[in-house]
């Protein structure tokens, strides 16, 4: 596992206090969901892939943080949106668009701000990312 691989595991387990506290069901989707790095759109940070599957059906959700994210704070911040994405696909399905209202209701209860597609740290949340950087090491 490389150092962005362990970073990326260490902040997960920092945000999940976070999505607890804020009242989203983390602890129902937490165990099915990986986070990996990979070359995605080029404008695009990052990625959740969800969907229903197997002979049991069970969601799964893929989390994925561009390689071109390049220092911890982004892809703390990136990570947080991305679970949000999770999060929605959990309570609602597909039966939502992605950014729309039900995705702002939990970005916003987690510390984001701005417009949705295009989020960012509130100044509590921000110092929280710092913190946790600090606390995690090296990205």
């Amino acid at each position: 596992m490389d150092s962005k691989e362990m970073y990326i595991k260490a902040a997960f387990e920092k945000i999940i206090p976070l999505f607890r506290e804020s009242g989203l069901p983390i602890d129902e989707i937490e165990e099915r969901l990986q986070i990996k790095f990979a070359d995605i759109a080029p404008k695009w940070a990052g990625l959740c892939q969800s969907r229903i599957s197997g002979y049991y059906p069970q969601e799964e959700h893929e989390i994925l943080i561009s390689n071109k994210v390049d220092n911890g704070f982004d892809a703390i911040d990136v990570l947080i949106h991305e679970v949000c994405h999770a999060i929605q696909f959990h309570l609602y399905a597909d039966e939502v668009r992605p950014h729309g209202k039900e995705f702002k209701v939990i970005a916003e209860a987690v510390g984001l701000s701005g417009k949705m597609p295009n989020t960012y740290p509130n100044k509590e949340l921000e110092i929280k990312i710092k913190i946790w950087e600090k606390d995690i090491g090296i990205y």
